[in-house]
């Protein structure tokens, strides 16, 4: 239930910016295989890309669905723009550079923004 009040909080302060999305088969895949290919090619610099996908926020963290993530302000600062928008996902698997690139051009927009970033993935 405090998984549930907490997304309709991001939802109703927070601005949808971009998705990235998947099949239902491939959830599993979805929430590996990409971040791990952010953490190994360095795209983020020294930020734990997982942490878009699932971080505390307000000193919780959902058990279930939803869930969320992100990076803050001083972190997206971090991260050289040449690096992102020079970065070409390149994994050997279309799915994954499909969702790495999204990933990419989200924190991208967000960071040019000046903001910070709050993902829900559901």
């Amino acid at each position: 239930m405090k998984a549930l009040a907490i997304a309709c909080v991001i939802r109703e302060i927070g601005a949808n910016i971009a998705g990235v999305f998947h099949t239902s088969t491939s959830g599993d895949d979805f929430r590996g295989e990409p971040f791990e290919y952010l953490k190994q090619s360095g795209f983020l610099g020294g930020i734990d890309p997982f942490f878009v996908l699932q971080r505390p926020l307000f000193n919780q963290v959902s058990p279930t669905f939803p869930n969320w993530g992100g990076l803050t302000r001083a972190e997206l600062e971090g991260i050289p723009l040449d690096k992102l928008s020079n970065a070409i996902p390149n994994s050997g698997d279309s799915d994954v550079d499909g969702w790495v690139g999204g990933i990419l051009s989200l924190v991208e927009e967000v960071k040019l923004s000046e903001l910070d970033l709050i993902t829900i993935y559901e």
